[in-house]
Protein backbone atom coordinates (compact mmCIF):
# COMPACT_ATOMS: atom_id res chain seq x y z
CA UNK A 1 0.00 0.00 0.00
CA UNK A 2 1.25 3.47 -0.83
CA UNK A 3 -0.14 6.94 -0.73
CA UNK A 4 0.75 10.13 -2.52
CA UNK A 5 0.48 13.59 -1.01
CA UNK A 6 0.48 16.66 -3.22
CA UNK A 7 -1.33 19.85 -2.27
CA UNK A 8 -1.12 23.62 -2.43
CA UNK A 9 -2.49 26.34 -0.15
CA UNK A 10 -2.74 29.99 -1.05
CA UNK A 11 -2.74 33.30 0.76
CA UNK A 12 -2.78 36.85 -0.62
CA UNK A 13 -0.22 39.65 -0.37
CA UNK A 14 -0.93 43.22 -1.40
CA UNK A 15 1.57 45.13 -3.56
CA UNK A 16 2.06 48.79 -2.60
CA UNK A 17 1.48 51.40 -5.27
CA UNK A 18 -1.18 53.57 -6.87
CA UNK A 19 -2.91 50.49 -8.25
CA UNK A 20 -3.29 47.93 -5.48
CA UNK A 21 -2.88 44.41 -6.84
CA UNK A 22 -3.57 41.10 -5.18
CA UNK A 23 -1.13 38.31 -5.97
CA UNK A 24 -1.16 34.69 -4.85
CA UNK A 25 1.51 32.95 -2.86
CA UNK A 26 1.15 29.20 -2.36
CA UNK A 27 2.36 26.65 0.12
CA UNK A 28 3.69 23.69 -1.87
CA UNK A 29 3.78 20.14 -0.49
CA UNK A 30 4.80 16.93 -2.25
CA UNK A 31 5.36 13.38 -1.02
CA UNK A 32 5.30 9.81 -2.31
CA UNK A 33 4.84 7.43 0.60
CA UNK A 34 5.23 3.67 1.02
CA UNK A 35 3.68 2.20 4.14
CA UNK A 36 6.81 0.31 5.19
CA UNK A 37 9.26 3.09 4.36
CA UNK A 38 9.94 6.44 6.07
CA UNK A 39 7.28 9.01 5.18
CA UNK A 40 8.80 12.15 3.64
CA UNK A 41 6.83 15.36 2.97
CA UNK A 42 8.48 18.31 1.25
CA UNK A 43 7.00 21.75 1.96
CA UNK A 44 7.84 25.04 0.27
CA UNK A 45 6.34 28.41 -0.62
CA UNK A 46 6.10 29.87 -4.11
CA UNK A 47 7.23 33.30 -5.26
CA UNK A 48 3.69 34.49 -5.95
CA UNK A 49 2.46 36.35 -9.03
CA UNK A 50 1.11 33.04 -10.31
CA UNK A 51 4.58 31.86 -11.36
CA UNK A 52 4.43 28.56 -9.46
CA UNK A 53 8.20 28.75 -8.81
CA UNK A 54 9.44 27.59 -5.42
CA UNK A 55 10.88 30.63 -3.64
CA UNK A 56 12.00 28.71 -0.56
CA UNK A 57 11.45 25.43 1.22
CA UNK A 58 9.82 25.72 4.62
CA UNK A 59 11.05 24.28 7.90
CA UNK A 60 8.39 25.93 10.08
CA UNK A 61 5.26 23.91 9.23
CA UNK A 62 3.10 21.79 11.50
CA UNK A 63 2.05 18.57 9.73
CA UNK A 64 -0.28 15.83 11.04
CA UNK A 65 -2.07 12.85 9.50
CA UNK A 66 -5.04 11.14 11.17
CA UNK A 67 -5.88 7.54 10.23
CA UNK A 68 -9.66 6.96 10.30
CA UNK A 69 -10.45 10.31 11.98
CA UNK A 70 -13.02 10.03 14.75
CA UNK A 71 -11.40 6.93 16.15
CA UNK A 72 -9.22 7.02 19.24
CA UNK A 73 -6.04 6.96 17.17
CA UNK A 74 -3.58 9.74 17.94
CA UNK A 75 -2.42 11.80 14.92
CA UNK A 76 0.90 11.05 13.30
CA UNK A 77 3.04 14.14 13.95
CA UNK A 78 5.78 14.85 11.40
CA UNK A 79 9.16 16.19 12.51
CA UNK A 80 11.47 18.25 10.34
CA UNK A 81 14.59 16.41 9.22
CA UNK A 82 17.63 18.27 7.92
CA UNK A 83 19.31 16.66 4.90
CA UNK A 84 22.07 18.66 3.23
CA UNK A 85 22.39 16.13 0.40
CA UNK A 86 19.15 17.30 -1.25
CA UNK A 87 18.21 20.61 -2.85
CA UNK A 88 15.49 21.47 -0.35
CA UNK A 89 17.78 20.98 2.63
CA UNK A 90 15.24 18.86 4.45
CA UNK A 91 11.73 17.43 4.71
CA UNK A 92 9.04 16.46 7.20
CA UNK A 93 9.50 12.88 8.32
CA UNK A 94 7.54 10.08 9.99
CA UNK A 95 9.32 6.76 10.38
CA UNK A 96 6.66 4.65 8.63
CA UNK A 97 2.89 4.49 8.01
CA UNK A 98 2.23 0.94 9.16
CA UNK A 99 -1.33 1.38 10.47
CA UNK A 100 -2.98 2.53 7.21
CA UNK A 101 -4.51 -0.02 4.83
CA UNK A 102 -6.65 0.05 1.66
CA UNK A 103 -10.14 1.26 2.60
CA UNK A 104 -8.88 3.47 5.45
CA UNK A 105 -9.60 7.20 5.54
CA UNK A 106 -6.73 9.65 5.96
CA UNK A 107 -7.12 13.23 7.19
CA UNK A 108 -4.26 15.64 6.56
CA UNK A 109 -3.81 18.85 8.55
CA UNK A 110 -0.96 21.25 7.83
CA UNK A 111 -0.33 24.83 8.82
CA UNK A 112 2.37 27.50 8.89
CA UNK A 113 2.27 29.10 12.37
CA UNK A 114 2.45 32.89 12.56
CA UNK A 115 1.58 33.31 8.87
CA UNK A 116 -1.41 34.45 6.81
CA UNK A 117 -2.01 30.92 5.55
CA UNK A 118 -5.07 29.14 6.89
CA UNK A 119 -4.84 25.57 8.08
CA UNK A 120 -5.02 23.10 5.21
CA UNK A 121 -7.29 20.09 5.53
CA UNK A 122 -7.82 17.24 3.10
CA UNK A 123 -9.40 13.79 3.31
CA UNK A 124 -8.85 10.76 1.11
CA UNK A 125 -9.65 7.04 1.14
CA UNK A 126 -6.88 4.65 0.18
CA UNK A 127 -8.18 2.66 -2.84
CA UNK A 128 -8.44 -1.11 -2.79
CA UNK A 129 -5.47 -2.91 -4.30
CA UNK A 130 -5.86 -4.84 -7.56
CA UNK A 131 -3.32 -7.42 -8.61
CA UNK A 132 -1.91 -7.97 -12.06
CA UNK A 133 -3.21 -11.44 -12.95
CA UNK A 134 -1.10 -12.05 -16.05
CA UNK A 135 0.90 -10.28 -18.76
CA UNK A 136 1.02 -11.33 -22.40
CA UNK A 137 3.96 -10.03 -24.40
CA UNK A 138 4.92 -9.89 -28.05
CA UNK A 139 8.53 -8.93 -28.81
CA UNK A 140 9.98 -8.25 -32.26
CA UNK A 141 13.53 -7.18 -33.13
CA UNK A 142 14.23 -4.16 -35.33
CA UNK A 143 17.81 -4.88 -36.41
CA UNK A 144 18.08 -1.63 -38.39
CA UNK A 145 17.48 0.56 -35.31
CA UNK A 146 18.80 -2.04 -32.86
CA UNK A 147 15.54 -1.98 -30.94
CA UNK A 148 13.18 -4.53 -29.51
CA UNK A 149 9.56 -3.54 -30.02
CA UNK A 150 7.42 -4.70 -27.12
CA UNK A 151 3.63 -5.03 -27.04
CA UNK A 152 2.00 -5.94 -23.74
CA UNK A 153 -1.48 -7.00 -22.67
CA UNK A 154 -1.92 -6.64 -18.91
CA UNK A 155 -4.84 -8.53 -17.32
CA UNK A 156 -6.04 -7.66 -13.82
CA UNK A 157 -7.62 -9.72 -11.07
CA UNK A 158 -11.27 -10.54 -11.92
CA UNK A 159 -12.54 -8.90 -8.70
CA UNK A 160 -12.05 -5.52 -10.37
CA UNK A 161 -15.42 -5.98 -12.08
CA UNK A 162 -17.13 -5.48 -8.70
CA UNK A 163 -15.37 -2.18 -8.01
CA UNK A 164 -17.27 1.07 -8.61
CA UNK A 165 -14.22 3.21 -9.43
CA UNK A 166 -11.48 1.81 -11.63
CA UNK A 167 -8.70 4.33 -12.17
CA UNK A 168 -5.02 3.49 -12.48
CA UNK A 169 -1.56 4.92 -13.01
CA UNK A 170 0.92 2.77 -14.94
CA UNK A 171 4.69 3.12 -14.64
CA UNK A 172 7.22 1.18 -16.71
CA UNK A 173 10.83 1.28 -15.54
CA UNK A 174 14.27 -0.14 -16.36
CA UNK A 175 15.86 0.95 -19.60
CA UNK A 176 12.99 2.36 -21.61
CA UNK A 177 14.33 3.57 -24.96
CA UNK A 178 13.96 7.14 -26.22
CA UNK A 179 13.30 7.39 -29.95
CA UNK A 180 12.87 11.05 -30.90
CA UNK A 181 14.74 13.84 -32.65
CA UNK A 182 15.93 15.37 -29.39
CA UNK A 183 16.48 12.42 -27.04
CA UNK A 184 18.25 9.17 -27.78
CA UNK A 185 19.60 6.57 -25.40
CA UNK A 186 18.56 4.37 -22.53
CA UNK A 187 17.99 5.00 -18.84
CA UNK A 188 16.77 3.24 -15.74
CA UNK A 189 14.21 5.84 -14.66
CA UNK A 190 10.49 6.05 -15.24
CA UNK A 191 10.67 8.12 -18.44
CA UNK A 192 9.00 7.37 -21.76
CA UNK A 193 8.91 9.62 -24.80
CA UNK A 194 5.14 9.82 -25.43
CA UNK A 195 5.54 11.35 -28.91
CA UNK A 196 7.28 8.55 -30.76
CA UNK A 197 8.01 5.71 -28.40
CA UNK A 198 4.71 4.75 -26.80
CA UNK A 199 1.42 3.50 -28.20
CA UNK A 200 -1.71 4.02 -26.11
CA UNK A 201 -5.28 2.94 -26.80
CA UNK A 202 -8.67 4.33 -25.80
CA UNK A 203 -9.04 4.95 -22.07
CA UNK A 204 -5.32 5.63 -21.61
CA UNK A 205 -3.51 8.96 -21.62
CA UNK A 206 0.02 10.17 -21.07
CA UNK A 207 0.48 12.54 -18.08
CA UNK A 208 3.22 15.11 -18.56
CA UNK A 209 3.13 16.03 -14.87
CA UNK A 210 3.37 12.47 -13.58
CA UNK A 211 5.59 11.18 -16.40
CA UNK A 212 3.42 8.07 -16.47
CA UNK A 213 0.16 6.71 -17.94
CA UNK A 214 -3.30 7.39 -16.51
CA UNK A 215 -6.02 4.82 -17.17
CA UNK A 216 -9.82 4.96 -16.96
CA UNK A 217 -10.53 1.22 -16.94
CA UNK A 218 -14.19 1.51 -17.98
CA UNK A 219 -13.15 3.31 -21.18
CA UNK A 220 -10.74 0.60 -22.37
CA UNK A 221 -11.65 -1.15 -25.63
CA UNK A 222 -11.03 -4.50 -23.97
CA UNK A 223 -10.61 -5.68 -20.40
CA UNK A 224 -6.84 -5.68 -20.73
CA UNK A 225 -4.38 -2.78 -20.62
CA UNK A 226 -2.56 -2.75 -23.96
CA UNK A 227 0.63 -0.77 -24.47
CA UNK A 228 3.52 -0.74 -26.95
CA UNK A 229 7.04 0.67 -26.55
CA UNK A 230 10.70 -0.03 -27.48
CA UNK A 231 13.83 -1.01 -25.59
CA UNK A 232 17.45 -0.58 -26.64
CA UNK A 233 18.73 -3.92 -27.99
CA UNK A 234 22.31 -3.09 -26.95
CA UNK A 235 21.83 -1.90 -23.39
CA UNK A 236 18.62 -3.37 -22.00
CA UNK A 237 18.84 -5.55 -18.88
CA UNK A 238 16.38 -8.23 -20.03
CA UNK A 239 13.92 -7.21 -17.33
CA UNK A 240 11.28 -4.48 -17.19
CA UNK A 241 9.30 -3.49 -14.12
CA UNK A 242 5.53 -2.93 -14.54
CA UNK A 243 4.02 -0.95 -11.65
CA UNK A 244 0.23 -0.57 -11.56
CA UNK A 245 -1.15 1.90 -9.04
CA UNK A 246 -4.82 1.86 -8.04
CA UNK A 247 -5.81 5.52 -7.63
CA UNK A 248 -9.06 7.31 -6.83
CA UNK A 249 -11.12 9.56 -9.07
CA UNK A 250 -9.87 12.74 -7.37
CA UNK A 251 -6.28 11.80 -8.25
CA UNK A 252 -7.21 10.96 -11.87
CA UNK A 253 -9.30 14.12 -12.39
CA UNK A 254 -6.71 16.39 -10.83
CA UNK A 255 -3.85 15.32 -13.08
CA UNK A 256 -6.02 15.25 -16.20
CA UNK A 257 -7.00 18.88 -15.60
CA UNK A 258 -3.44 19.81 -14.63
CA UNK A 259 -2.09 18.25 -17.85
CA UNK A 260 -4.62 20.38 -19.73
CA UNK A 261 -3.30 23.55 -18.06
CA UNK A 262 -6.00 24.02 -15.42
CA UNK A 263 -6.18 23.82 -11.61
CA UNK A 264 -9.95 23.55 -11.21
CA UNK A 265 -10.05 20.07 -9.65
CA UNK A 266 -9.20 19.89 -5.96
CA UNK A 267 -10.17 18.23 -2.69
CA UNK A 268 -8.19 20.65 -0.51
CA UNK A 269 -9.92 22.88 2.05
CA UNK A 270 -8.33 26.36 2.18
CA UNK A 271 -6.09 25.52 -0.74
CA UNK A 272 -5.86 23.87 -4.13
CA UNK A 273 -4.26 20.67 -5.35
CA UNK A 274 -4.70 17.04 -4.38
CA UNK A 275 -4.31 14.78 -1.35
CA UNK A 276 -4.64 11.19 -2.46
CA UNK A 277 -3.72 7.63 -1.62
CA UNK A 278 -2.92 4.71 -3.88
CA UNK A 279 -2.21 1.00 -3.67
CA UNK A 280 0.17 -0.76 -6.02
CA UNK A 281 1.17 -4.07 -7.56
CA UNK A 282 4.51 -4.63 -9.29
CA UNK A 283 5.46 -7.35 -11.75
CA UNK A 284 8.77 -7.90 -13.51
CA UNK A 285 8.93 -9.41 -16.99
CA UNK A 286 11.81 -10.54 -19.16
CA UNK A 287 12.24 -9.15 -22.66
CA UNK A 288 13.97 -11.74 -24.83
Amino acid sequence: MSLSILFYSSCTDRVDGDDVQVVDSEIWVSSIVNNNDPVKIFIGSTSGLGSGDIAEYRDDAKVEIYINPGSNEEPLVFDYYEDNTILSGGYYNYYRLTNANPGDTLLLRASIPNSDFKEIQATTVIPNSFSIDSIEKDVTVNTFKELRNVNLKIYLDSIIQNEKEKYFELLITNFIYYDSDTISGSNSENKIDPTNNIKLKSGMRWSENLNSILIDYDKLDSKSIEIGFSVDDNFYKNKISIELRSVNKEYYDYFVTLDNGFLNSTNIINGVGIFSGYSKDIKTIEIK
